[in-house]
């Protein structure tokens, strides 16, 4: 028996997308976060 999800609801597909995005999202945050940070470092000195 196989367990089936319902995968045409919207709930789901709008889940599903911001999962996919999610990593790519967090990656370039901290990306942006770290430069940011080392801009301001060399800023003050």
């Amino acid at each position: 028996m196989f367990l089936q999800v319902d995968t045409t609801s919207v709930g789901y597909q709008i889940g599903y997308q911001i999962g996919s995005w999610l990593p790519f999202v967090v990656v370039i945050v901290i990306f942006g976060a770290i430069i940011y940070h080392r801009y301001s470092f060399k800023k003050e000195n």
